[in-house]
C-alpha cells in the first residue's frame, strides 16, 4: 500500500501512486491516453509522470551536478539550463 511520506508533497505522493498503478496495470488493459494532441498507451504517460516526479523533487545541488555532468539535456531535453525556470 502506498503511503504518503512525512516530507513528501501531496502532488509527489499522487504521482507515485499513479505511477505504481500504471506500472502494474497498463499491459493488462487496452489503455489509450489522449494528451498533448497525441494518442499513446499507458507506458508513454508513465514515462512522462516519472520524469515530472524526478524534476519536481530535484534539489539545486542535484540540478547543478546533472548540468555539470553534461548529461542534463540527454535526460531532460526540455530543460533550459536555469534551475529557477526548469524546476
Amino acid at each position: 500500500m502506498n503511503e504518503q511520506h512525512p516530507t513528501e508533497s501531496r502532488k509527489d505522493y499522487l504521482y507515485r501512486a499513479a505511477i505504481e498503478l500504471l506500472e502494474k496495470n497498463w499491459e493488462a488493459q487496452e489503455c489509450k491516453v489522449y494528451y498533448d494532441e497525441a494518442t499513446c498507451d499507458g507506458m508513454c504517460l508513465l514515462e512522462e509522470m516519472k520524469a515530472e516526479l524526478r524534476r519536481s523533487s530535484m534539489t539545486r545541488e542535484q540540478y547543478d551536478k546533472l548540468k555539470d555532468s553534461g548529461m542534463m539535456w540527454e535526460m531532460h531535453p526540455e530543460f533550459t539550463g536555469d534551475y529557477e525556470t526548469d524546476i
